[in-house]
């Protein structure tokens, strides 16, 4: 989508792509107090930037700049990779918690004794806590 050079004019598809990125940082919930704010910038503000570092002729500035482009998307995969880990261990916490719930409920030792109705009600009980019916 961008230009790999300095190039101005108007991107009518890029334009909506950035519009589209700004919608969808607002709706970011915060992950440990952090949410991406980089938002893409425009053609012309890029090419202005491309030429101005060629123009000092300094690597490294151009470098800066070529960051500077990238950033947006760098923050935004990070920000998806915290959301993942956070949803592993939502998800981790809610198994811990499930097992220890059945390993409290469950009969210790063998089930001698036991009747059928009683394996099933325990059984019909372990599905309930785990989301079935």
């Amino acid at each position: 989508m961008i230009p790999s050079g300095p190039e101005f004019g108007e991107d009518i598809e890029y334009e909506d792509r950035q519009r589209s990125y700004t919608l969808l940082l607002a709706s970011l919930p915060m992950l440990d107090g952090w949410k991406p704010t980089a938002e893409p910038q425009d053609l012309d503000t890029i090419a202005q930037n491309r030429i101005g570092a060629m123009e000092l002729g300094e690597y490294e500035i151009g470098h800066s700049v070529e960051g500077w482009i990238g950033d947006p998307g760098r923050k935004l995969r990070e920000y998806r990779f915290r959301f993942n880990n956070a949803r592993k261990a939502l998800i981790r916490d809610a198994l811990v918690s499930l097992i220890d719930a059945i390993d409290a409920d469950a009969p210790s030792g063998p089930w001698q004794g036991q009747t059928l109705s009683q394996g099933l009600a325990w059984i019909r009980k372990f599905g309930t806590r785990c989301g079935s019916t």
